[in-house]
């Protein structure tokens, strides 16, 4: 797959001379995989808003000193990395923040223990449901050929 610098070299040339039309065009292209990209490690949609909030500006307030020659895929996604890894050594330091992202880790860890038990359950249950109709079919079978 080609990267985006390769697929839009007009947008990113109209983005570095200040074109809006072009920021809103990298804001729709990067927004939801950078989303993905930093949710994965704050495990906190507040969090994560701020966070590509931040670098979004960033990449504006600095758009002018933008390398054609250097990947803009990974020069936004260092960004978003490191912007990232700064709100969380801020956390580490502030109490609320540290509360916020423990409870956001907490209900990450819950929702999964509560896909794998209810997998475990369905198949538990879908085990058991074969058990009963074979049961019912062997007792079937064998009624019917006790009476012949």
């Amino acid at each position: 797959m080609k990267k985006f610098d390769q697929q839009h070299p007009a947008i990113i040339t109209s983005f570095i001379k200040g074109d809006q039309e072009a920021f809103r065009f990298v804001f729709n292209f990067f927004y939801k995989k950078l989303y993905g990209f930093v949710y994965k490690i704050t495990k906190s949609d507040y969090s994560t808003q701020e966070i590509i909030q931040e670098v979004f500006i960033k990449l504006w307030s600095i758009r002018a000193s933008i390398e054609m020659s250097e990947s803009f895929d990974a020069f936004v996604y260092t960004i978003s990395r490191n912007l990232t890894y700064n709100f969380l050594r801020d956390a580490s330091k502030k109490e609320s923040l540290k509360k916020e992202l423990w409870e956001a880790i907490k209900m990450e860890q819950y929702h999964t223990e509560n896909i794998f038990q209810s997998a475990v359950f369905t198949t538990s249950n879908d085990s058991n449901r074969m058990t009963y109709l074979l049961m019912e079919k062997l007792s079937f079978y064998k009624q019917n050929t006790r009476k012949k």
